[in-house]
């Protein structure tokens, strides 16, 4: 199952002005409330378990302006796949995997 946040999550950083070490942070559920209610519900109704074992793509880049200089640039694209996985026997322990995707 394919569930895209990307306009819930630009709707929080387009067109804004982020200072040196600022950080950004998202709550994964209200983004799924906003963009998938029906996802959202199972979430809530079976808990964080339900989304264990769910592969999650995360893709960044951002325009940046240096004092004085003359047009803004743009990082590189930031491409990376993770998922939360619970360990056996012991399903209160959760590890998280993180793999990098090359485009």
């Amino acid at each position: 199952m394919h569930q895209d946040v990307t306009e819930a999550m630009n709707k929080n950083v387009i067109n804004r002005f982020f200072p040196p070490g600022e950080t950004l942070s998202w709550d994964l559920y209200d983004l799924l409330l906003i963009e998938h209610p029906g996802v959202a519900s199972k979430v809530h109704l079976f808990g964080y378990k339900v989304v264990l074992n769910w592969w999650f793509e995360l893709s960044l880049e951002a325009e940046y302006r240096v004092p004085d200089g003359p047009l803004p640039s743009q990082t590189s694209l930031f491409h990376v796949k993770f998922s939360w996985k619970a360990s056996k026997p012991d399903l209160e322990k959760v590890d998280l995997s993180i793999v990098p995707i090359s485009i």
